[in-house]
């Protein structure tokens, strides 16, 4: 009798998989702390020891969740950003336009894991410094070709205050789009309790690129006694 041959790589790149989508799950909907690894592990269908035999550790997890669409998203940006005209300075909204369609797109789906990947990014938004600094480590690739793509199109914006308004930025495009009916509502589009259909979400995209790029083209005030350039 002949024994049927398992690749184990695939079967591992299987059981990984089943692993991040129920860890993203759980974690946009119940927050990350409150997410043990045994429930990651029965969502997933797995044993008992599967998340620490392919990630170690929940904090390993958590990373790997992150990354594993924030690679994609990456990739999405910074295709965009090479596409900005080299010979003069990029318009404002064009790099906004960068940093919040790829995961605009990403979330457009309300049953979507996107959606969840942006619950997750919120979630680490809003926690400590400990999940700041996890989120951070996962943008940090993106973050000086956003930087350098600011500089060129906002070139007599101070250092810190580009680097203030970016982070800003980030911070509320991830909420947004995490929260997508509540903003559809707060512009007269839809209602919290209702899904988005398609106009809607542009509606909320095209509100959002607006507010971002009025936030990062603003005026700067006097510049506080002690404050770096």
């Amino acid at each position: 009798m002949t024994t049927a041959l398992v690749d184990p790589t695939t079967a591992g790149a299987q059981t990984q998989a089943r692993l991040l989508d129920a860890a993203e799950r759980l974690f946009a909907e119940r927050g990350i702390d409150a997410v043990s690894v045994r429930a990651v592990n029965a969502a997933a269908g797995a044993n008992v020891a599967a998340v620490h035999y392919h990630f170690g550790s929940k904090e390993q997890l958590v990373a790997a969740v992150l990354r594993r669409r924030m690679d994609v998203l990456g990739e999405r940006r910074l295709a965009m950003l090479s596409a900005l005209p080299a010979d003069r300075p990029p318009e404002v909204r064009a790099v906004v336009e960068a940093l919040v369609v790829p995961l605009a797109e990403l979330s457009a789906d309300p049953a979507g894991s996107g959606r969840a990947y942006a619950r997750v990014l919120a979630t680490l938004h809003g926690g400590g410094p400990e999940m700041r600094a996890r989120l951070g480590a996962a943008f940090a690739p993106q973050f000086a070709p956003f930087d350098d793509a600011l500089a060129r199109a906002l070139p007599d914006l101070p250092v810190a205050v580009r680097h203030f308004r970016l982070n800003l930025a980030g911070t509320l495009v991830v909420q947004t789009l995490a929260d997508r009916e509540t903003a559809a509502a707060g512009l007269g589009l839809g209602s919290t309790d209702t899904p988005l259909g398609p106009a809607d979400h542009d509606g909320v995209v095209a509100a959002l690129v607006d507010t971002v790029t009025g936030a990062l083209a603003a005026p700067v005030g006097p510049i506080p006694k002690g404050s770096r350039t």
